[in-house]
């Protein structure tokens, strides 16, 4: 019970407490609180009242007045209760109260202050404090219509205050001439004087509170300029420029009024009325010191560091030695990028700067020398001049602040920041990412340019999910940074998210493309979104873009090295090639334009000069890794190749051979004079059949010859079987353009041979022509024919037809449309191996590739292929053909391949149905 009776006394506390508060803001109220006394602007409870009253009209609301016995009780009252919202204090109590506690208006001329408390809305506080100053306006008015008498004594203690105040007895004076003035408030003397010595002892507050109850356009010159000076100090910028403005009028002659009106325009922020007047003084006072320090304050306000450094040096031409336009001097050299002439002049004139602003100047000269270095021109002996010179001071830089007492932890941060930015531009990226991950260890926080730095490296150094991840943080810094959005792009597409990349790209451009004065942005950013689908492998679609591109600008190097990349990628090294060539014509040194004729030169087999061109762009640009790629390539061309080739088969039919293996091996010399290669190799293979088991061993050698228009082999071979010897062989493919080429082979023992006729003792010799159309990437299709002469009478005929054409195409997985047509005819079908009088075949196949993973160059995709079509054999009649393929593809560094599958067929013989298994094993190994 005593609980339960407690807390409804509390509850009924806290309502009596805090429900005026309540009502005061539910009913637009102010409830004031008030402790009179002799001292106060209110001596008794009427005068607190009238208050009250005067306030309600001013502020067409009620107010209510609450008086209390003790003033230092009503900052509880205001802050702690809330119980009122209005309050005057003494300034020593305010002083008193924890900062923020409370909101001051304004002080009175009784050195007390009205106070708000916490939680009444900015734009309220205004209302009220207008209507305060317009209630004691009016006070003060009535008081002057009744003006006191002021005797003798009291001007002559007018006059020694201002005397003592002269003397620098400022808050003595102030003490006089604020009792004269309370006295009599409408003599003019006392207070033009008591407002100058505020104005003096720099109280603004009270200077504006005091002028604004004054008539100014009736006030002496002093006083006019004491509260310009105030308005101005208090930041009420436009205030004291107006009032500048009407003394001007007044007083046209007196320059420092303009002066004081430019300074207040600057702050201001207006900028084109301070420049108007700025070129108004200049030209009547082109040499006075004060206008010219004056016109400097408004360059610097203004950020125009430019104009400020002119007037700099036009003040040190009146005085050489003047230590402010020295420093400003410095200071606009050091806004305007060049801090190494800065530095120059702080050396110069020792004393100047404070150690710690000297040592910053030093880091600021880094770091300007570091941006300067990132925009040499690249010439190969150069590019790195300013980049070297400016590491060289930051090494020494820091070195000089760890040898200091007390160095400032930010410059020796900053010095740090720097080296990692410069490093990055010097392509040291391993150095980047180490000094990046001490800065981490240390939690320092970097700024978005440093983030991108280490995020650069890591990405340069093919680490893209730690570059991806640095590059959000850069990001979310810096929202709209173009740079770092398109670097974001960059590592989406090495992360292998291609559709996240080409979102992004997309979206950044529709943005740019909206902005104006964005040009290169734009230009950057469509030449990308072609790029995002060369990188997906939507090469119609990039083509389009990119010709498009070069149409608007055909000069472009830029356009030009990248639609002949384009070209290059469709399969069209000759188109590719006009276009790099056209390019080189106008830029001859474009590094890029010259890189991708390099890469163009080796898929036309121009070996020679591709590698000419890679030693020579590696030896100039090592650090490039466009470079580096196409050096690895040259590297690559040059090694030795291993082919091996495994195979297995087992068939259900057994006339016509069944568990075949095949083994077989073909080494490859280094190229040799630039266009050949020698091989040497070995075939194995075994068969059983009906007749028993056959095995067959060939050995070869021969040379290989690829140029730009042949690409040949010609071997010599030795069978060892029951019709071996020796053989020859010479089989190619004719260029004819980036589209069509003519296959051709002729041999004697020809390698076709089958098995089963080799174990019986008869061999053949072939020949085989053909024509193919290469349209691009996404169409091929072919026409061929061929004789097989056996030795044992029988004369085979072939004729064949191919399409391939893509269907789907999407960043990692593409299916192909196969459509093949196969027909022979045999001289002689009595022979103990498969030679059908006529046989005819026709073929569809869905040919499914997936990339499953890919890091740089590795990479591993899986295969799987349908067939499904009909089979025809003269004198069977006609069955349907099968089959089905899986296999693992894996390539490794440009180095190593390696293909693995398993496959499955039904097919007829005979009119009798087969069905087969296979599988089959391939590698390819340079070294």
């Amino acid at each position: 019970m005593k609980y339960f009776h407690l807390c409804f006394q509390l509850l009924f506390f806290l309502l009596l407490v805090f429900s005026p508060a309540i009502c005061a803001a539910a009913e637009n109220r102010i409830n004031t609180g008030f402790a009179p006394s002799a001292a106060s602007l209110f001596p008794d409870a009427a005068a607190a009242e009238r208050f009250g009253s005067a306030l309600a009209d001013a502020l067409d609301a009620s107010v209510s007045v609450r008086l209390f016995d003790d003033v230092h009780s009503l900052p509880e009252w205001l802050n702690r209760f809330r119980a009122i919202d209005l309050s005057l204090i003494p300034r020593k109590t305010l002083q008193n109260q924890p900062s923020g506690r409370l909101f001051s208006l304004l002080t009175t001329d009784t050195d007390e202050v009205f106070v708000l408390r916490q939680g009444i809305a900015p734009a309220r506080r205004e209302h009220i404090a207008a209507a305060i100053r317009e209630v004691l306006s009016e006070e003060k008015r009535h008081v002057s219509s009744e003006p006191a008498a002021f005797s003798d004594r009291e001007d002559a203690l007018r006059q020694e205050a201002v005397k003592q105040a002269r003397d620098g007895h400022l808050e003595d004076s102030l003490e006089i001439l604020k009792q004269l003035y309370n006295r009599n408030p409408a003599n003019s003397k006392v207070a033009y004087d008591y407002l100058t010595v505020l104005g003096w002892a720099e109280r603004d507050a009270e200077v504006v509170i005091l002028a604004d109850s004054m008539e100014l356009d009736k006030a002496p010159l002093h006083v006019v300029d004491v509260v310009a000076k105030a308005l101005r100090n208090h930041k009420w910028f436009e205030a004291s420029a107006a009032l500048y403005a009407e003394a001007m009028q007044r007083w046209p002659d007196h320059l420092p009024f303009a002066l004081g009106r430019l300074m207040a325009l600057a702050d201001a922020g207006e900028v084109e009325a301070s420049r108007r007047l700025v070129r108004q003084l200049q030209n009547r006072h082109p040499e006075r010191r004060d206008v010219l320090s004056a016109c400097v304050y408004a360059a610097e306000r203004a950020g125009d560091h430019l104009t400020a450094l002119d007037l700099h040096q036009r003040l040190l031409v009146l005085n050489p030695a003047d230590p402010d336009a020295l420093l400003g001097r410095i200071r606009a050299l050091r806004f305007l990028g060049a801090s190494h002439l800065a530095l120059h002049y702080a050396e110069k004139f020792p004393g100047l700067l404070q150690k710690a602003d000297l040592q910053r100047l030093h880091n600021d000269a880094a770091a300007h020398q570091v941006r300067w270095g990132s925009y040499s021109p690249e010439a190969e002996k150069t590019r790195f001049l300013e980049t070297d010179q400016a590491l060289e001071r930051i090494s020494a830089n820091l070195r000089r602040l760890h040898a200091a007492d007390n160095a400032p932890p930010t410059l020796v941060r900053q010095g740090r920041i720097d080296r990692m930015v410069a490093l990055r531009n010097r392509v040291r990226m391993p150095e980047v990412v180490t000094l990046y991950q001490s800065l981490q260890r240390e939690d320092e926080f970097l700024p978005a340019y440093a983030l991108k730095a280490a995020a650069d490296a890591y990405l340069y150094l093919e680490q893209p999910e730690a570059a991806y991840d640095i590059y959000q943080q850069a990001l979310h810094l810096e929202p709209d940074d173009f740079e770092t959005r398109l670097a974001l792009f960059y590592a989406d597409v090495e992360l292998e998210e291609f559709d996240r990349a080409i979102t992004r790209i997309d979206r950044l451009f529709a943005e740019v493309q909206a902005e104006k004065n964005a040009d290169r942005q734009r230009l950057t950013a469509e030449l990308t979104t072609g790029l995002a689908r060369v990188f997906a492998g939507d090469l119609p679609e990039a083509q389009s873009r990119i010709e498009t591109l070069h149409d608007h600008a055909p000069l472009n190097p830029d356009l030009k090295q990248e639609l002949g990349g384009v070209y290059a990628a469709r399969g069209w090294p000759r188109k590719a090639e006009s276009i790099l060539e056209n390019g080189l014509l106008n830029n001859p040194d474009h590094r890029g334009l010259q890189i991708a004729r390099a890469h163009n030169r080796f898929d036309l087999r121009q070996y020679g000069t591709a590698q000419a061109a890679a030693e020579d762009l590696y030896g100039r640009f090592p650090e490039d890794k466009h470079v580096q790629r196409l050096a690895r390539r040259s590297y690559l061309h040059d090694l030795r190749e291993l082919q091996v080739e495994a195979g297995y088969s087992d068939s259900s039919e057994t006339d016509y051979g069944g568990n075949e293996l095949r083994l077989g091996s073909t080494l490859y010399s280094s190229p040799l004079k630039e266009h050949y290669r020698l091989f040497a190799g070995i075939l194995w293979s075994r068969g059983d059949f009906a007749e028993g088991r056959g095995i067959v061993r060939r050995y070869r050698s021969g040379l290989e010859y690829r140029s730009r228009r042949l690409e040949g082999n010609a071997e010599i071979n030795y069978t060892a079987a029951g019709a071996g010897g020796v053989g020859v062989g010479v089989a190619g493919l004719l260029h004819q353009d980036d589209q069509r080429s003519w296959p051709f082979a002729v041999e004697i023992r020809s390698s076709a041979t089958p098995t089963r006729a080799l174990r019986n003792g008869i061999d053949a010799d072939a020949i085989r022509f053909g024509f193919v159309h290469r349209a691009h990437e996404r169409r091929r299709w072919s026409l061929g024919t061929g004789l097989m002469d056996f030795s044992d009478g029988n004369l085979r005929t072939h004729l064949r037809a191919d399409l391939r054409q893509r269907v789907v195409t999407r960043p990692h997985y593409h299916l192909d449309g196969v459509v093949d047509l196969y027909a022979s005819f045999n001289k002689k079908s009595d022979v103990p191996y498969y030679s059908p009088q006529q046989d005819a075949s026709a073929s569809v196949t869905l040919d499914n590739t997936w990339l499953l993973w890919r890091r740089y160059q590795r990479a591993f995709r899986h295969r799987l292929a349908l067939t499904v079509g009909a089979y025809q054999q003269q004198g069977y009649g006609t069955g349907p053909l099968l089959g089905a393929r899986y296999e693992h593809l894996w390539q490794a560094d440009g180095r190593f391949d390696l293909v693995y599958g398993i496959g499955w067929h039904r097919r007829i013989y005979d009119g009798d149905p087969e069905n087969g298994v296979d599988g089959d094993l391939s590698v390819r190994w340079r070294f």
